[in-house]
This record gives structure tokens, C-alpha cells and sequence, in this order.
């Protein structure tokens, strides 16, 4: 009977030793993604804050026309726009469509 009750309770022991540090485990695998996660934001805050790029001062405008000129943009080695220009006038609506490429860049 005693060989019985050592064996129900390893049987039971181990189990909650297992669920424990599986637990574990997991939090720690959970904290490892969260750490590097939290790194490559201070890396992209950091990256960013060192691009900031050049901000006029007007304080008053002649109108609330939108104006791009020789805008260049793209991801990796491709171009999405090249020497773009486009000016948006106040109080018009605009659509944007076409096929695939620099849609999404624009309204950005």
C-alpha cells in the first residue's frame, strides 16, 4: 500500500512539476520576444530621430493646397515614385487609382 501511495503521488508531483516549468518555459520564451521586439523600436526611434528631416516655419499660407515636388520614394531597391509632382487643391476631392504602385505611398 505504501509503494501505492509513492507512486500517486510522483505521479501527481511530476505532473505539477511539468505544468510549473512549462509555465516558466513559456514566460521566459514570451519575455525574450517582447525584449528583442522592444530593441528593434529604440533602434527605429533611433534611426528616425537621427533622419528627422528639415520643417519649414510658415505661419500663414495663402491657401491649404497639398504640393509635391521631385518626390522620390522606395522600398529596398525598387522605386515606387521617382521625380514625383503632384499638387492637390483646396476644397477638390481626388481619387487616386491605376494599377499597382505608389497608391498607398501617396495618401501616406
Amino acid at each position: 500500500m505504501l509503494i501505492l501511495a509513492k507512486i500517486v503521488f510522483f505521479a501527481v508531483f511530476s505532473g505539477a512539476v511539468f505544468t510549473s516549468f512549462t509555465s516558466i518555459m513559456f514566460t521566459g520564451q514570451d519575455n525574450f520576444g517582447a525584449q528583442n521586439t522592444l530593441n528593434q523600436l529604440d533602434e527605429l526611434t533611433a534611426s528616425m530621430d537621427q533622419a528627422k528631416l528639415p520643417h519649414g516655419n510658415e505661419e500663414t499660407f495663402q491657401d491649404f493646397n497639398i504640393e509635391f515636388r521631385h518626390v522620390d520614394f522606395k522600398y529596398d531597391d525598387n522605386f515606387v515614385l521617382k521625380n514625383f509632382n503632384l499638387t492637390l487643391h483646396q476644397n477638390k476631392t481626388y481619387a487616386l487609382i491605376g494599377s499597382s504602385g505608389g497608391k498607398s505611398t501617396i495618401k501616406s
